[in-house]
């Protein structure tokens, strides 16, 4: 594959992502030194591989991008080469990807990854998710909590003709109840 420069986003050079974004930077220990990608599937029926790379294992091609990743008997170390943005070696294979998105660091870098496999915008965070969908985070409740909750929900109005509990159910009832105090 022909190296004509590096990094980018969706297809736009890098000049054109510098124009349209300021600040972004390549460099190391500035920002974008990470990027999410997914690599090119052979058969369109197989689920795509999707994966955190240090940004400098990536090359922009004349029909895209394409990166170097290690093989398979180094998988092991993969994520060692990542955080301590070790260079791409030369016998590496070289696989053709798209660029999801990027990041400043290499935590940040996995928290997109993560939400790459169940979103499409991996740039927001989940505080902006969560402004945006009118979704709030999920609440935890103590046992206790739930304790009060369940006690404070009034008893359905029963017909005592047609259901009968045996006072051992009660009893039990009861015992359950006030076991949670």
């Amino acid at each position: 594959m022909n190296s004509i420069k590096n990094y980018g986003v969706y297809g736009r050079t890098m000049e054109s992502v510098r124009n349209n974004c300021m600040g972004c930077m390549t460099e190391v220990g500035e920002k974008n030194i990470y990027a999410v990608v997914e690599f090119a599937a052979s058969d369109p029926n197989v689920k795509k591989d999707i994966d955190l790379i240090p940004n400098k294992w990536i090359t922009e091609e004349s029909d895209g991008f394409s990166c170097r990743y290690p093989p398979s008997n180094d998988y092991c170390k993969l994520e060692k080469y990542a955080r301590e943005l070790r260079d791409a070696k030369k016998n590496w294979s070289t696989y053709t990807i798209k660029i999801l998105s990027y990041a400043d660091s290499y935590k940040q870098g996995q928290r997109r990854l993560n939400r790459a496999f169940t979103t499409l915008d991996l740039k927001s965070t989940d505080d902006e998710s969560n402004k945006h969908t009118g979704s709030a985070k999920p609440k935890i409740l103590s046992n206790v909590a739930v304790g009060k909750d369940l006690r404070s929900i009034l008893p359905m109005q029963n017909n005592t003709s047609r259901i009968s509990t045996s006072r051992k159910e009660k009893s039990s009832l009861e015992k359950l109840l006030n076991d949670g105090t």
